[in-house]
């Protein structure tokens, strides 16, 4: 069952996901509009719970999570403002999240078992049963941590509140896991709904794109204007891709949402900057890959790829090339700024590199010697990590961390972090080796099958940034799971 754009469910689809992140946008200047929402959106999934339609279940709780605008700060410019969505709610703040997640669990586990086959599905048992294992010891982890007072975390009045935070952050992502993987295992033909709606989410975030521009709506990164729609937005630029991928051939118009999405991200920039521009190249890459190499047998192959050479390498220069993009796209303000992070994190082999690169990427860097200089001080958590709520100290003189935009006051008067950016740093952190060799892994299982699904192309980049931040990226989460689902099909 292939996508059909001129379907009228799917058409009902799409439309019924753009009105709703369109009352999202209005919300903001509306809060009461941000309610009604809100309540309607969570009477609509306990109905569903209590109708014991699990799969429609998990489908709603995502639509209605990557739809919200999560980070308050990334609307107004002003941290820890509040705005009233389906991410938070008055009095109920943000733990009706949390007992939506839990409530599947009932009808997950039906007579006390639960009954499904990992036989034909390899891929989805190393991902779950991974996440698992990298739990496990990371609890006894985090025991060790508590028992031996690691970096005084017992002295500090903060530590509750974000060990708590982790806990039911990385219980967010790991269960959506679980639910998706269950789903699929259930129903074979789940896939196709599946597949149905999140295409449908992504060609909506290209509808919308247009419309929040030409009804002014924009959010604040600082002092810099950027576009205002959800985060998810992001993997909307993976729409140029599908028509390359086998299974999409027939959606030529998927490429034409695709670059609506890039168009209205270069005129208005993404609050997710950098790491934009860095998905942004990997997707022109990939583009060239899939039109030139893709389905080509072994001989035909090496001819292709000396013809298609000098393309890719003038393709490469130019978007390497600061002074030439600039003049091409006009970059300015906060749009030029992160482009020029992302080519100067890209550009490894130039002299004085890491010199050279601005402080954001280098705190990527940075934090990632600080974790080994910790290990190196405490071998006893290098191969497990110190688990959730791990902590460590800055040991370098490389950058100054009293900068509240990247740690917390209260992390940086204690001089204890733990909440390090990239998911790199974070696995090696709380995970250990152990946790680290699982996301390498995962990630080659990713890079090896690129040409294979554009799922796997989503679920990468959002394994790679933002494995446990914000809930509205999760869209990245199920792509990862279909993208291995679809592997073993």
């Amino acid at each position: 069952m292939n996508f059909d754009l001129s379907n009228t469910r799917t058409l009902n689809k799409i439309t019924f996901i753009f009105i709703l992140i369109i009352l999202n946008l209005f919300s903001i200047n509306y809060s009461f509009l941000g309610i009604v929402v809100s309540l309607l959106e969570l009477f609509f999934l306990f109905f569903l719970f209590s109708r014991k339609r699990f799969r429609d279940y998990l489908i709603y709780f995502l639509i209605f999570l990557i739809t919200s605008l999560e980070v308050e700060s990334f609307v107004t410019g002003i941290r820890n403002s509040i705005i009233y969505n389906f991410h938070r709610l008055p009095l109920l703040r943000t733990y009706h999240i949390y007992i939506l997640l839990i409530l599947p669990i009932f009808l997950v586990f039906k007579e006390g078992k639960l009954k499904i086959n990992f036989k034909k599905h390899k891929y989805l048992k190393l991902l779950l049963f991974g996440f698992v294992l990298i739990y496990f010891f990371s609890f006894l982890s985090m025991l060790l941590s508590y028992i031996f007072n690691d970096n005084g975390i017992l002295n500090l009045s903060f530590y509750p509140r974000i060990l708590i935070r982790e806990i039911l952050s990385h219980l967010t992502f790991f269960m959506f896991i679980f639910y998706f993987i269950i789903a699929l295992l259930m129903n074979e033909n789940f896939i196709y709904e599946l597949e149905n709606w999140l295409l449908s989410i992504l060609i909506s975030f290209s509808l919308v794109a247009p419309v929040s521009y030409i009804l002014g709506f924009s959010g604040l990164y600082g002092n810099e204007k950027v576009n205002l729609l959800p985060l998810s937005s992001f993997y909307g630029i993976t729409l140029i891709i599908f028509p390359f991928y086998t299974r999409y051939k027939k959606n030529k118009s998927l490429f034409i949402f695709g670059a609506v999405m890039i168009f209205f991200t270069l005129v208005l920039p993404s609050p997710l900057g950098g790491k934009w521009w860095l998905f942004l190249f990997f997707i022109i890459i990939i583009s060239i890959g899939l039109y030139f190499l893709k389905d080509i047998d072994k001989n035909k192959f090496v001819i292709r790829f000396l013809l298609i050479l000098p393309f890719l390498f003038f393709t490469i220069i130019i978007l390497t090339n600061v002074l030439t993009m600039n003049e091409i796209l006009e970059l300015e303000g906060l749009q030029q700024t992160k482009y020029i992070q992302a080519i100067r994190t890209l550009s490894i082999f130039e002299r004085d590199w890491f010199s050279n690169l601005p402080a954001s990427p280098q705190f990527r860097f940075v934090e990632f010697f600080n974790v080994m200089i910790e290990y190196a001080k405490k071998p006893q958590y290098f191969i497990f990590g110190k688990g959730l709520g791990g902590s460590i100290q800055h040991h370098t003189n490389l950058l100054d961390w009293n900068n509240e935009y990247a740690f917390s006051l209260d992390q940086i008067r204690a001089n204890v972090f733990f909440s390090l950016h990239e998911t790199i740093n974070m696995f090696f952190l709380k995970f250990g080796l152990f946790g680290l060799g699982f996301l390498t892994y995962i990630l080659y299982l990713c890079t090896r099958n690129l040409f294979k699904n554009p799922w796997i192309v989503i679920g990468m980049v959002w394994l790679l940034f933002y494995y446990g931040i914000y809930f509205s990226m999760i869209f990245g989460t199920v792509s990862l799971v279909v993208g291995l689902y679809r592997l073993e099909q």
